[in-house]
C-alpha cells in the first residue's frame, strides 16, 4: 500500500461490482461538486448493502444538522471505523467534505482489495467512511494505511466489545 486507504478481503466476489461502482459514482460526485439528496442514491445501492446501513428518520437528521451546525466535526479513527455502523447520509457528507482526491478501487489479488486516497492537507477527514462503505458491501478490513504507515486489522480491533450503531447516542455519528 503507497497511497493512503484501506485493504480489504473480498468475501464478496458479487457484491465486488456495486462498491465499485459506488465508489466510482462518489468519486465523480467529489469531482464534479455534485452530490444528489440520500434518494437520488438509493438506485445505487444494492439492497443486501442498504440493511448495513443507519436510516434515520428526517426529524432526527434535522435536529442532528442544528447541533453539528455549531460543533466541531471529530474525524473518527480507523480502529474506531471497524464494525461500526453509519448513515448513509454521513457517508456522502465526509466524502463531499473530505480533503482528498479518490484515486481508485482495485483488486490486488484474486481474493483482495484497496481503495486508495490521496490527502490534499490534514486533517483530510480520515477514511472511516471508506471503512463503513466496505463493510456494508460484504467485505472484511485487513488492514488500513495512513500517515505513511500500514496498520493491519490486528492492530486496530482491540478484543473489548464497542458501542454499535444504534445503540449510540445519535451525537456519536457526528
Amino acid at each position: 500500500m503507497e497511497a493512503f486507504g484501506v485493504y480489504f478481503r473480498i468475501d464478496r466476489e458479487d457484491m465486488f461490482p456495486f462498491l465499485v461502482a459506488m465508489f466510482d459514482a462518489l468519486k465523480e460526485a467529489k469531482r464534479t461538486g455534485d452530490f444528489p439528496e440520500v434518494s437520488e442514491w438509493l438506485p445505487l445501492i444494492h439492497p443486501n448493502v442498504r440493511a448495513h446501513f443507519y436510516w434515520p428518520p428526517a426529524e432526527e437528521l434535522s435536529v442532528v444538522a442544528e447541533i453539528r451546525a455549531t460543533r466541531p466535526i471529530i474525524i473518527m479513527e480507523p480502529s474506531d471505523a471497524i464494525g461500526d455502523e453509519w448513515d448513509f447520509g454521513s457517508i456522502l457528507d465526509a466524502v463531499k467534505n473530505g480533503e482528498y482526491q479518490m484515486l481508485e478501487i482495485v483488486k490486488t489479488s484474486s481474493n483482495a482489495g484497496e481503495l486508495r486516497i490521496d490527502p490534499e492537507a490534514y486533517p483530510y477527514g480520515g477514511i472511516g467512511a471508506f471503512i463503513a462503505l466496505i463493510e456494508a458491501h460484504g467485505m472484511h478490513i485487513l488492514g488500513i494505511n495512513e500517515y505513511g504507515k500500514y496498520q493491519p486489522r490486528s492492530e486496530l480491533v482491540s478484543s473489548e466489545p464497542k458501542e454499535k450503531g444504534r445503540d449510540k447516542p445519535w451525537w456519536k455519528f457526528w
